[in-house]
């Protein structure tokens, strides 16, 4: 067991020991060195001959006493793990950052993965976990060449860049760094961050391959690059009109009261960086609504998916954890179990628009973005349906500003709202506190040439409007 739980985050420890430098004499360093080379494999399970405990406390004096920076990261996987000492996530920390600062930059690595991983403890947080990857990758670790690359092919705790990971990738292939090669064998087989070429992307999963990465192997044998689905589970769904990229989505609902009913659409999966279609899928979803609490199911292709949700004083909604059950492409013939992080959409009166995030419980991490697009059942798709004739608009067609005119039947704060065809807010405008009675209000919104909802939300009241920029 010890054996085990050590190897789980060991690269320090399955790394040839250091060489010391004390101060002292030859002699008393190769004795240190001997010492804290049996103390690991006591810890490893190697050695039998002495304790844990005596161990433990081996490594405690080489990292106090001698400052050796391998002692004090063996001594913090020690405190991660809990071998012969209680899980302490401060000192584990604390001692491997003592080692990455005397010079031992696996130490920081080990760091990356405590805080990616959640382990001893601590809370997830990628920000932390790429801070540092990134200090170990300034001092020549490969592992956090690599881990810091992954983070930034996935946008973890940083903005999402392919050229930058591939930099990182690149840096770490020097050492034919199995993973590496890998992933530069997905960069350029689907054309991410680099030109597709197929040729370099096989050499580089060949080699990856020949130093025995089963993933490699893997891809190697698949027939079509990551964008595989495009196309293929969407064929019985007319005019979907998919974005070529993920459209911003606002984070707070315009109208809640409208969430309720049936509806019919699509969901699309986009990569990292949400500039390529992966695949798209049918989705169907039935919500209800009682005082601030949502309810309801969603049906993704053949799977069905409740959820639950609850309607804040900001109007945003906060959905809790439903379990999703999905294939995907690197998981076989298994599916693979997600929870719903967050739903975050616009609400139009015949149709929701937004993106549904979802998080791996076996990657620990979130999947790429997906974009849905959902028309109330009944109803057309067409956005125009269902204007309000209490708001008029001049000039319409207008060039760069007009004049709105409505009636509020009590005093309220008001907010205006650009749409586009497919539901996406373009633009918005708080226009604050304004009086019961006739109001005209002057706009400008920055928008590009075409035909728009415009969303006068003002209390109870909810005025739309044709607008057309010409």
């Amino acid at each position: 067991m010890v054996n085990k739980m050590i190897r789980k985050y060991a690269h320090g420890f399955i790394l040839t020991i250091a060489t010391i430098c004390l101060g002292t004499s030859q002699t008393f360093a190769q004795t240190v060195n001997s010492e804290i080379s049996l103390a690991v494999k006591v810890l490893k399970n190697i050695e039998t001959g002495k304790s844990i405990e005596w161990a433990v406390q081996t490594l405690t004096n080489a990292a106090v006493n001698d400052s050796s920076a391998y002692a004090m990261n063996c001594l913090g996987l020690v405190y991660m793990e809990g071998i012969g000492v209680d899980r302490d996530s401060t000192k584990a920390v604390e001692w491997m950052e003592s080692a990455g600062k005397n010079g031992y930059a696996e130490a920081y690595h080990n760091l990356g993965l405590m805080y990616k991983y959640s382990k001893c403890g601590v809370k997830q947080n990628f920000e932390k976990s790429y801070r540092y990857f990134c200090a170990g990758a300034d001092r020549g670790s490969v592992s956090c060449m690599y881990d810091k690359g992954f983070m930034l092919y996935k946008g973890l705790g940083c903005g999402q860049d392919y050229k930058k990971a591939i930099e990182c990738f690149n840096a770490a292939a020097a050492s034919n760094h199995s993973p590496s090669l890998y992933m530069l064998g997905l960069c350029y087989r689907n054309g991410y961050g680099v030109e597709k070429d197929v040729e370099t992307a096989r050499n580089y999963l060949s080699r990856s391959a020949s130093l025995g990465y089963k993933d490699a192997r893997e891809e190697m044998e698949r027939s079509n690059e990551e964008t595989y689905l495009h196309g293929v589970l969407f064929d019985n769904l007319d005019n979907t009109n998919i974005p070529n990229c993920m459209p911003n989505v606002s984070s707070k609902v315009n109208d809640t009261d409208l969430i309720a009913g049936d509806y019919q659409g699509y969901i699309i999966m986009y990569d990292w960086s949400g500039k390529f279609v992966l695949g798209e899928k049918p989705l169907s979803m039935k919500a209800t609504k009682n005082g601030n609490l949502i309810g309801g199911s969603m049906v993704i292709g053949v799977d069905t998916v409740p959820f639950q949700a609850e309607i804040k004083s900001d109007n945003r909604i906060m959905f809790k954890k439903g379990k999703v059950m999905l294939y995907e492409r690197y998981s076989g013939e298994h599916k693979v179990k997600y929870h719903i992080d967050d739903m975050i959409f616009d609400v139009w009166s015949n149709k929701l628009c937004g993106r549904l995030d979802l998080y791996s419980l076996k990657q620990k991490e979130p999947e790429r973005p997906m974009y849905f697009e959902l028309c109330r059942n009944g109803e057309n798709n067409n956005t125009t349906e269902n204007i309000n004739d209490n708001v008029s608009v001049a000039p319409n067609p207008f060039e760069t500003t007009f004049c709105a005119k409505f009636e509020l039947q009590e005093d309220a704060d008001v907010q205006v709202r650009v749409f586009n065809t497919y539901g996406i807010m373009e633009w918005q405008k708080d226009l604050g506190h304004m009086e019961k009675g006739k109001n005209e209000i002057m706009l400008s919104p920055n928008i590009k040439r075409g035909k728009y909802i415009m969303n006068i939300k003002a209390g109870i009241q909810n005025f739309h409007v044709i607008i057309i920029k010409g």
